[in-house]
């Protein structure tokens, strides 16, 4: 696993195996990655997915929203419906899903970051 968000490197995938590829529901520890992810993209990388960047400012009132949605699934919530992905052990991202059936199916459109900024790799189905 990554120890830092700008030192990671990402294996060259090139043709990707299913059993290369793991996910997980989210967790507390991928909460950097992602706050990293929306506040030290480009204004054009996230506009080229239909995102606006966020005011920095912004960063502190999205980690206690997160911190609460972890709070109410400890409590007997509901499950997150945002994913932790990993390729080859390295974690590559974390990434809401528009479809899940556990077990069966998952479409998401996974976005991987690395020291060159992020690049979008398609989705999984």
């Amino acid at each position: 696993m990554c120890e830092t968000y700008k030192s990671c490197r990402i294996p060259t995938m090139g043709k990707i195996k299913v059993s290369d590829v793991r996910v997980r529901e989210v967790q507390r520890e991928d909460l950097d990655d992602y706050i990293k992810y929306f506040f030290e993209s480009s204004p054009e990388f996230l506009n080229g997915i239909g995102m606006r960047k966020p005011e920095k400012g912004q960063a502190e009132a999205f980690r206690a929203w997160w911190e609460e949605r972890f709070k109410e699934r400890e409590s007997g919530g509901a499950p997150i419906p945002v994913l932790t992905v990993f390729y080859r052990g390295v974690r590559i991202g974390v990434h809401p899903s528009t479809h899940q059936e556990p077990g069966r199916s998952l479409i998401m459109h996974a976005v991987r970051t690395s020291s060159t900024g992020p690049s979008s790799w398609g989705h999984c189905g």
